[in-house]
């Protein structure tokens, strides 16, 4: 409802709603609406190329599951990481500050140990306490102890979507080297 004034005799009136006036601020609010909710997906799924880091490519994003993978991120994300902080450092405590191939190869090693089982936990931190993860969980959790070190690497996936694994990019020593926990794979990467 809306007061105004009448021009003519200076008493406050209300001014009645038309059906036209309901139909246009009804679709007003729908649009805002319609505006948040798209602007809050799309901030989402730039949040899961950049932040969940598989930006570089697609088809782990296929394979995952987009809106799964996104809930995941934000989730494990916003949570405290001082856990997976400290289980990184521990790992790779021996290597010099600056030796990433060091550091990569400590964690890989360690990795090595889990029994494989097939799943779907994208949380680093379950897959650490239950020490049982497929290709792309693997992969997920050593992406996330290699995070915490600084260590650049991407996740790539074969042509059928059906294995995963590692991509390192070191700076010191300056190298790529390609790391597959479940296939023990541990070898310098050509394009």
């Amino acid at each position: 409802m809306k007061f105004k004034r009448c021009q003519r005799c200076g008493n406050i009136e209300i001014e009645k709603m038309t059906w036209k006036k309901g139909i246009k601020k009804f679709l007003g609010v729908i649009f805002i609406i319609f505006i948040v909710v798209t602007s809050t997906i799309g901030t989402t799924g730039i949040y899961n190329f950049i932040v969940g880091g598989v930006y570089e490519n697609y088809d782990v994003i296929l394979t995952i599951g987009a809106v799964y993978a996104t809930i995941e991120n934000i989730r494990s994300h916003f949570q405290s990481n001082d856990r997976l902080e400290e289980i990184s450092f521990n790992l790779t405590k021996d290597c010099e500050d600056t030796d990433e191939y060091c550091k990569s190869k400590k964690i890989y090693d360690y990795l090595l140990g889990f029994e494989y089982e097939v799943g779907i936990e994208p949380n680093p931190l379950v897959i650490w306490d239950e020490r049982e993860c497929d290709c792309d969980e693997c992969s997920f959790l050593y992406k996330s102890l290699l995070l915490e070190q600084d260590i650049s690497s991407i996740i790539q996936a074969d042509d059928t979507k059906e294995h995963a694994w590692i991509i390192l990019n070191l700076k010191n020593p300056k190298k790529k080297i390609m790391a597959d926990i479940t296939k023990e794979i541990w070898r310098e990467y050509e394009n």
